[in-house]
């Protein structure tokens, strides 16, 4: 059962258990990875480009080298724990598997659940005792056999109001995968999305049930930035987290802003 909380901090950086602080360096940041795909397809038919001299942010190893076991750590002075204040938001509200909660960029005042089975509720997060309905069902399609795997993440489109678009992001089987796809709500009803309006986007092949990743989001110019996880197993033995020749163990960023003009989606100029 999972409650959710509001929760407010101040951050601090990490500490590791040889008694050190980790903390992350200024200008690194995640790989972007450059999709030229006409279709969708699995990650071996795609190749990562090499990164930028200035800021590299993954040395590639062959499938033969041995992986650092742990990050490197960087001393830092150590800060005071702050005071941290936790809140019910929803005191009536509890529900299982929740993996992802995201708010309507509208009017509407809709907030909408991801449960991990595959199913996403919505609700009006203002009312004093919201009354979540089932906004879509997609377990079916979703396989949720592994722990880490099963409906993770979903996006509204920047102009949800007026195209109704959100995407998603899910395993399956048969072979096993990581599938984004974008689905549209029922004209009718806009606490209601189609199922049959699926438009699959991109999939990842997946090696394993764990480190599905799953989180996706989009940027402030409007692209669609998708988190997939190293692949699985234990310590990434197959080194996916620092292998550019993999879509695994990256943050991806794509334009599906040229899916209904071009049928597919497109590569930022920045990538």
């Amino acid at each position: 059962m999972l409650i959710i909380l509001s929760v407010s901090f101040v951050p601090l950086s990490t500490g590791c258990a040889d008694g050190t602080q980790t903390s992350y360096i200024a200008n690194s940041g995640p790989k972007i990875v450059t999709k030229t795909s006409d279709k969708p397809s699995f990650a071996k038919e795609y190749t990562k480009p090499e990164p930028e001299k200035e800021a590299p942010i993954k040395q590639a190893f062959s499938s033969s080298a041995r992986v650092p076991s742990a990050p490197t750590s960087t001393s830092v002075p150590s800060a005071p724990l702050q005071s941290m204040n936790v809140q019910r938001v929803f005191p009536n509200l509890t529900f299982k598997r929740m993996v992802d909660m995201v708010f309507a960029n509208d009017d509407t005042e809709r907030a909408f659940l991801v449960l991990q089975p595959g199913r996403i509720e919505v609700f009006d997060y203002t009312a004093r005792d919201p009354q979540p309905q089932e906004f879509l069902d997609i377990r079916n399609k979703v396989s949720n056999k592994g722990n880490e795997e099963g409906l993770l993440g979903m996006a509204l489109s920047p102009n949800f109001l007026s195209n109704g678009h959100f995407y998603l992001y899910y395993s399956a089987t048969g072979p096993r995968r990581s599938i984004i796809s974008r689905f549209s709500v029922n004209s009718d009803n806009l606490n209601s999305a189609d199922p049959s309006s699926e438009r699959v986007i991109l999939e990842v092949a997946q090696p394993h049930s764990n480190h599905n990743g799953g989180q996706i989001r989009f940027g402030p110019k409007g692209f669609l930035y998708i988190s997939l996880g190293d692949g699985g197993s234990r310590g990434d033995p197959a080194g996916n987290g620092q292998n550019l020749t993999t879509l695994l163990g990256s943050i991806l960023r794509i334009d599906v802003g040229t899916l209904d003009s071009s049928g597919t989606y497109s590569v930022p100029s920045g990538n």
